[in-house]
């Protein structure tokens, strides 16, 4: 299931589609890799002047030699991940 916890009120600027859009993807691979009959944790918090938006899942992680791309459009770590 997913369990959400938001401390305080959080307010952030910048384009409404485009966060949501990278949020939905985050959360998504996280429902994704998770293994069954766990939990994926969202949380949200105010950090100085930002917003803090952690999510985690308890699936396998992704391998280190792929850490560096993770953020490469359309880069994909190996589909076969267990």
């Amino acid at each position: 299931g997913l369990n959400l916890e938001a401390r305080g009120s959080i307010v952030v600027e910048g384009d409404a589609e485009l966060l949501r859009r990278a949020l939905e993807n985050v959360i998504r691979n996280a429902i994704r890799y998770a293994p069954a009959d766990t939990d994926v944790e969202i949380r949200a918090e105010r950090y100085a002047s930002r917003a803090l938006i952690r999510v985690r899942d308890f699936g396998p992680g992704v391998p280190p030699e792929s850490l560096s791309r993770l953020f490469d459009p359309f880069y994909r770590v190996d589909a076969d991940r267990n």
